[in-house]
C-alpha cells in the first residue's frame, strides 16, 4: 500500500541526501574498458554479528579484507531476518516495497519473492544486462525447497548451485541444486566444505569465460543448525530442532575458554527494552554457560568460512585478477546471545541484530580504514552497479556507497545520516532455552512487529522505535551505547534504569521535541537546502508543525506480515512556510462515477518537490508506496514499486504526471505518499477537508509521453465504462414506461426502476471487495462478461459491441494487480481462501437493510397504508438487519465490507448527503420529463424522442465534471465550487418549476441543462472533498458508499419527488 513516504510502514525515513542518479563526485574506481571491467566476489554469511566480535576470530578475513580494504562501522541490515534482508540486498529496495517480510509464505520466502515479480528484477538480471557472467552458490532465500526449486528457477544466473530447504541449515545433511538439474543430497559431508568446492569451481568457470563476472558465495555459517522432522520448513505443521551450529571436526577443539563479551547489557540485573523484551527473566547460570558454548560453536563454524575466504583470495591471485576484483564481505543480519536477557537469536531492532559487517576491498578502495558513513543493505545493489559503471535504476531505495578517499573524511556531507529498520511477525529463541525457560510456548513470540530508525551524526546517535502494541523506545547511544535506558518521555524511570544516567536533553533540546521530529520522519519530506538533517529539523520555526500539527505514528494492531490497514496513519501534513498546514491530496476526479465500478481507489495524495519546484501527481487508481525517503530528497525518484503490483507492470514514469510549481518562493515542501492508515482513527488526528491553503500548487502540465500513454489508457477504460453504465441506466429510464404500458402495469412501472437500482445498491460493496481480492482486471472482465450475456439474453444487442470493446480495453490497459490500496492479497493462497475473506454476512445484512428500508418507503402510504402489518414487518426486519450489520462489522468481520467509522465521519456524511440529494434532484427531473412523455410513448411516439429530452442534462453533467476538474486543478479549491454547482442546479430546477406547462416541448426541456451542469460540478467536488477528508486506504469503500448514496437518493427521493411533481 501504499505506499507510502510512503511507504514505509514505519517510521524510518530520515535525511536521504544522496541522489538516485550517479553522484558526479564519485566516478568508477577502475578503468571501464570492456576487457578491464572489474570482477566482483561477494561473501554473504548468515547471522554473523559485529558486536560479539566474531570477525576478531577470523584471521584470514582480517588479513585479506580488513587490513587491505574499507570497513564500515555503521552498516545496517534493514530487517533482522534472513529472507527479507536478502531480498532487500539483492533488489536495492526496502522490505515494505518488496513486500517480502518473512522467511516463509504467506508473507515471505522464495514463493513470495517470485509472486512479487522480483525474480526478473534483481541484481543478477541487471548484471547480465550489463554484460556480466553471474554465479551463485550457497543459500539464496528461505523457502527455496526441494519441491519448488524449479517453479520457477531463480532468474539471472549463468551458473548456480543452491542450498535447498528443508536441508539448508543441516550442516551434515545438506541438499544442493545445480543450474537446471535435480537436487542432490550431500548427507555426511560438511556443508561449508561442499560450498568451498562449488565456489572454487564457479570461479574457474568464470575466469574461463574471459568476461567480467560476479560470484556470490553464501555459506550458512554461523546460523544455527536446524533439523526438520518430517515435512518442510515451509509446512506450518512441520517440527524442527534448533541447535548450535556445527563446525568441521578439525575445528571442534578451538576456543574452549572463550566467553561472550560481558558488556553492561549482557544478562543485566535490571530488565530493559520494551514490549515483550522488558518481560524477560534474568538468565540462570546454567543458561549463561549454555550461551557461552553456543557462542563458541558459532566461532568454530566460522573457521571454515575464514579458510574459504583465504582459498578464494589465493585463486584470484593465482589467476592474476585480484587487482581487478572487488571483494565484498557481509552478513544478512546480526545476532544476539544474552544481551537484554535474550536467548540466542535475532529479529530485534537492537544494535546486535541490525549492525552487521561490511568490508569492501578492490581497485582504488582505501586500505586499512574504517569509515563511519551510514549505510545499509539497501545501498549494496546500487553500489555494485556503480562500481561496474552501469546506470543506477530509478526505483532503487538505496544509494551507491562512497568509496573514494576524498569522500570519506566527512561522510555526512555526501551521505544521509539515517537507516530505516522494520520487522513483522515472530521472534524465535534458538537453542535449548526459550524466552521463558520451561514454558511450553516459550520459544516463540508472535507480536514482534515494530518500526524504527537509526539517526547517526557527529553530535547525536539515536535509536527510535514504535512497537505494534504502540510502546516506544528512544535511546541516546552516545550516552547509553548498550541501549539500556529508554528515555522516551512516557516511560517510567523505574522501568528503564536510573534517571540519573538518562539524557535530559539532546542537542540542547528536550527529548519531547526530538521525539516529535523522529515521529514525523516517515511522514514529512523537506526540500534540499531547508532541512538537511536532524539539526535543521529542530529549528524553533518548525515546533508548531512537528509538535502540534503533525500526526503521529502508531499501529492499529499486531500482524504477522505487512497488512496495510494495521500499519497506522501514514499521511503527512504539508509544510508551507508562513502559511497554515493542510493535508495534501491528489486531484483524481477523472470520471469518478466509474471509479467504484472499476473496484479501485482514486488517488488522494501528491508529492511536492520544493527544491526543484515540481509537483508529482500520483497515477490513477494505484496505491503507490514510497521508498526509503528522507527529509530533503528532492532530486530522486518519488515512488517505488507497489507490492500490490507483483508483475511490476508500472514503472516510475508510468506512475507519475509532473506539474510545474509556480510558487516563486519554492516554499512548498515534499510530502509523503500515504501508504496506509489505521482501521481506527487516532484521537485528535481525524482528517477533515481543509481549504485554509490550496490543495495543490498552481501549475501547468508537463506530462511525459510514457506516463501520458498509461493514463490515457486508463481514462479510455473509465470513459467507456461510464458510458456503458449510464447508457444502461438511461435505457431503463427511457423504456420502463412503454414496457409497463404494454404489460398493462402502468401503476407498477416504477418498480422496474426500483429493482434495477436495488440490484446496483446491493452489489456495489461486495464488488469492491471482490476487486480487492481477485484484482481489478479479472473482476471487471467478469462483470462485463455477465453484462454481455444479459444483453444477449434480453435482445439488447446494441450494447454488445460496446461491452466487447470494454473487455478488450480492460485486458489491454489495466494491470493484473491483485490488490488495491486497502487490501493486500496473499497470492500464494488458493482463490477459495481469498473468497473466504469476503464479508458475506456484512454484505448480506447491508443489502437487506437497504432493501428493507427502501421497500418500506416505497409501499408505505402508497401501495399499502402505513398501518398495514406488512409495512411494519418489513420495517422491523430492516431494523433487525441494521443491528446485525453493525454487530457483524464491529465484532465479527475481520475485513469489514463497510467500516463503521466512516459512517460517523463528518466529511463522509457531508459528501453522502450532498450526493444523495443532488442525485435525487436530477433524477426527479428525469422522471418528470419521462412520466409526461409516457403518454406520448403509449401513443406510439418514439422512445428515442423520450430519451432525447435527457440529453441536455447528460451533456451538462459531462461539461460540469470536466470544467470543475480544470478549475480544481488550477485553484486547488473545491468548496466554493460546490456551492456554485448547487446554486446553478437549483436555479435550473426553479426555472423548470416556474415555466413548466405540462408539455414536452424540446426547447423547454433545455431548462434541465443547468441542473445537469450543476450536478456534474457537485459530483466532482464532493468526490474531491471526500478524498480530502479521509485517508487513502479508506477511499475505495468510501467512494463505493458515495455512489451507493447517490443511487439511494435517486431511487427513493428522486422517484417520490418526480411522481409528486407529475401529479401536480
Amino acid at each position: 500500500m501504499l505506499p507510502r513516504i510512503a511507504a514505509f510502514s514505519a517510521l524510518a525515513l530520515l535525511l536521504f541526501h544522496g541522489a538516485r542518479a550517479r553522484d558526479p563526485s564519485q566516478q568508477p574506481l577502475s578503468p571501464q574498458t570492456t576487457r578491464s571491467r572489474p570482477n566482483i566476489v561477494f561473501f554473504l554469511t548468515d547471522d554473523q554479528d559485529v558486536h560479539l566480535n566474531s570477525i576478531a576470530y577470523q584471521p584470514y578475513v582480517q588479513r585479506h579484507l580488513i587490513d587491505e580494504g574499507l570497513s564500515f562501522k555503521r552498516h545496517f541490515c534493514t530487517v533482522a531476518l534472513c529472507c527479507p534482508s536478502r531480498v532487500n540486498l539483492w533488489t536495492g529496495k526496502a522490505a515494505h516495497n518488496t513486500n517480502v517480510t518473512d522467511v516463509n509464505p504467506p508473507y515471505g520466502g522464495y514463493p513470495k519473492f517470485v509472486s512479487q515479480g522480483l525474480n526478473g528484477r534483481y541484481l543478477p538480471i541487471w548484471l547480465q544486462e550489463a554484460g556480466y557472467k553471474t554465479f551463485y552458490t550457497g543459500k539464496l532465500f528461505n523457502a527455496h525447497t526441494v519441491d519448488n526449486y524449479n517453479a520457477p528457477f531463480p532468474g539471472g544466473w549463468t551458473g548456480s548451485d543452491f542450498l535447498l530447504d528443508p536441508y539448508t541449515y543441516s550442516y551434515l545433511n545438506s541438499t544442493w541444486q545445480r543450474n537446471q538439474e535435480t537436487p542432490v543430497s550431500h548427507e555426511g559431508e560438511y556443508t561449508t566444505d561442499v560450498l568451498s568446492q562449488k565456489a572454487k569451481g564457479f570461479l574457474e568457470d568464470a575466469v574461463k569465460t574471459e568476461e567480467p563476472f560476479f560470484l556470490a558465495i553464501a555459506p550458512v555459517a554461523p546460523h544455527s543448525n536446524v533439523d526438520v522432522h518430517g515435512g518442510n520448513l515451509i509446512d506450518p505443521e512441520a517440527s524442527f530442532t534448533v541447535t548450535p551450529p556445527i563446525s568441521a571436526k578439525k575445528h571442534e577443539h578451538l576456543f574452549k575458554d572463550v566467553e561472550i563479551p560481558r558488556t553492561q547489557h549482557f544478562n543485566p540485573e535490571k530488565a530493559s527494552g520494551a514490549s515483550w523484551v522488558r518481560q524477560l527473566p534474568r538468565q540462570s547460570p546454567a543458561q549463561v554457560e549454555y550461551n557461552d558454548e553456543f557462542y563458541r560453536s558459532r566461532l568454530r563454524a566460522l573457521q571454515s568460512v575464514d579458510e574459504l575466504v583465504h582459498d578464494i583470495f589465493s585463486l584470484l591471485d593465482q589467476y592474476d585478477i585480484l587487482d581487478n576484483t572487488y571483494i565484498i564481505y557481509s552478513s544478512d543480519n546480526g545476532y544476539h546471545i544474552g544481551q537484554h536477557r535474550l536467548p540466542p537469536g535475532k529479529e530485534c531492532g537492537y544494535e546486535e541484530d541490525v549492525n552487521v559487517p561490511l568490508i569492501i576491498r578492490g581497485p582504488n578502495v582505501p586500505r586499512g580504514i574504517t569509515t563511519e558513513q551510514v549505510t545499509s543493505h539497501t545501498d549494496l545493489a546500487p553500489t555494485i552497479l556503480e562500481l561496474i559503471g552501469s546506470a543506477l535504476r530509478d526505483d532503487f531505495d538505496g544509494a551507491a556507497i562512497q568509496l573514494s578517499d576524498n569522500l570519506l573524511e566527512k561522510p555526512e556531507e555526501v551521505r544521509h545520516e539515517h537507516v530505516n529498520l522494520e520487522y513483522w511477525g515472530f521472534a524465535l529463541a534458538e537453542g535449548k532455552y526459550g524466552f521463558v525457560p520451561g514454558h511450553p510456548n516459550g520459544r516463540l513470540v508472535r507480536n514482534n512487529t515494530y518500526k524504527a530508525v537509526r539517526v547517526i551524526a557527529e553530535d547525536y546517535n539515536l535509536y527510535y522505535s514504535v512497537w505494534c502494541n504502540n510502546e516506544h523506545e528512544l535511546y541516546d547511544l552516545n550516552a547509553d551505547p548498550y541501549q539500556l535506558h529508554n528515555i522516551y518521555p512516557s516511560v517510567n524511570p523505574d522501568d528503564s534504569g536510573s534517571p540519573a544516567v538518562h539524557s535530559t536533553t539532546i542537542l540542547s533540546h528536550t527529548v519531547e521535541k526530538i521525539v516529535s521530529r523522529l515521529d514525523a520522519l516517515l511522514l514529512v519530506l523537506h526540500p534540499t537546502g531547508d532541512v538537511a538533517n536532524l539539526k535543521d529539523a529542530i529549528e524553533a520555526r518548525f515546533d508548531e508543525y512537528y509538535q502540534k500539527a503533525q500526526v503521529k505514528v502508531e499501529f492499529s494492531r499486531c500482524e504477522q506480515g505487512q497488512l496495510l490497514d494495521a500499519e497506522g496513519p501514514q499521511s503527512a501534513l504539508v509544510y508551507r512556510d508562513g502559511l497554515k498546514w493542510t493535508k495534501l491530496l491528489g486531484v483524481c476526479i477523472i470520471v469518478q462515477l466509474t471509479a467504484s465500478s472499476l473496484g479501485t481507489a482514486p488517488c488522494s495524495r501528491v508529492i511536492l518537490h520544493g527544491g526543484s519546484k515540481s509537483l508529482s501527481l500520483l497515477s490513477l487508481c494505484k496505491n503507490i508506496r514510497g521508498p526509503n525517503r528522507t527529509l530533503m530528497d528532492t532530486s530522486s525518484r518519488s515512488m517505488a514499486e507497489n507490492p500490490s503490483d507483483p508483475a511490476g507492470a508500472y514503472t516510475a514514469d508510468e506512475r507519475t504526471t509532473t506539474l510545474l510549481d509556480s510558487d516563486p518562493e519554492g516554499k512548498i515542501l515534499e510530502t509523503s505518499i500515504s501508504r496506509s492508515t489505521s482501521r481506527w482513527s487516532m484521537p485528535g488526528t481525524e482528517r477533515h477537508g481543509d481549504e485554509e491553503t490550496p490543495l495543490i500548487a498552481r501549475g501547468t502540465e508537463d506530462v511525459k509521453a510514457k506516463s501520458n500513454a498509461g493514463i490515457l489508457g486508463i481514462i479510455s477504460v473509465l470513459l467507456l465504462g461510464c458510458f456503458i453504465a449510464n447508457a444502461d441506466g438511461s435505457i431503463v429510464l427511457a423504456t420502463y414506461g412503454i414496457i409497463s404500458s404494454e404489460t398493462g402495469e402502468l401503476n407498477n412501472g416504477s418498480w422496474l426502476i426500483v429493482t434495477f437500482m436495488l440490484a446496483v445498491c446491493a452489489i456495489q460493496p461486495t464488488y469492491g471487495k471482490l476487486s480487492d481480492l481477485y484484482g481489478r482486471k479479472s473482476t471487471l472482465i467478469t462483470a462485463y462478461t455477465l453484462f454481455t450475456i444479459g444483453c444477449l439474453l434480453w435482445s439488447f444487442y446494441i450494447q454488445c459491441p460496446l461491452t466487447v470493446t470494454a473487455i478488450a480495453l480492460v485486458a489491454w490497459k489495466l494491470d493484473g494487480s491483485n490488490s488495491t490500496a486497502s487490501t493486500q492479497v496473499d497470492e500464494n493462497k488458493p482463490k477459495q481462501a481469498r473468497f473466504r475473506r469476503i464479508d458475506f454476512l456484512g454484505s448480506t445484512t447491508l443489502a437487506l437493510t437497504i432493501v428493507g428500508f427502501l421497500l418500506v418507503l416505497d409501499i408505505g402510504g402508497q401501495r399499502l397504508p402505513w398501518t398495514h402489518s406488512l409495512v411494519w414487518i418489513i420495517f422491523a426486519a430492516a431494523c433487525g438487519f441494521t443491528i446485525l450489520f453493525v454487530l457483524i462489522e464491529a465484532y465479527v468481520a475481520r475485513e469489514p465490507i463497510f467500516p463503521l467509522r466512516l459512517i460517523v465521519h463528518r466529511d463522509v456524511i457531508t459528501a453522502y448527503v450532498v450526493t444523495a440529494l443532488q442525485g435525487a434532484a436530477q433524477f426527479a427531473v428525469y422522471l418528470t420529463l419521462l412520466e409526461n412523455l409516457r403518454v406520448e410513448i403509449t401513443a406510439r411516439a418514439s422512445v428515442t424522442n423520450a430519451g432525447a429530452h435527457l440529453v441536455p442534462a447528460v451533456c451538462g453533467n459531462a461539461i460540469g465534471g470536466v470544467l470543475s476538474g480544470i478549475i480544481i486543478k488550477r485553484t486547488a479549491s473545491y468548496k466554493l465550487l460546490t456551492l456554485a454547482g448547487l446554486l446553478c442546479a437549483s436555479t435550473g430546477y426553479l426555472l423548470l418549476i416556474l415555466l413548466w406547462s405540462g408539455n414536452t416541448d424540446i426547447w423547454l426541456s433545455l431548462l434541465i441543462a443547468p441542473g445537469g451542469f450543476g450536478t456534474g460540478i457537485v459530483l466532482s467536488t464532493t468526490f474531491v472533498g471526500l478524498a480530502a477528508g479521509i485517508e487513502e486506504s479508506q477511499m475505495a469503500i468510501a467512494s463505493t458508499g458515495l455512489y451507493l448514496s447517490a443511487n439511494i437518493g435517486t431511487l427513493r427521493l428522486g422517484n417520490d419527488s418526480g411522481q409528486s411533481f407529475v401529479g401536480h
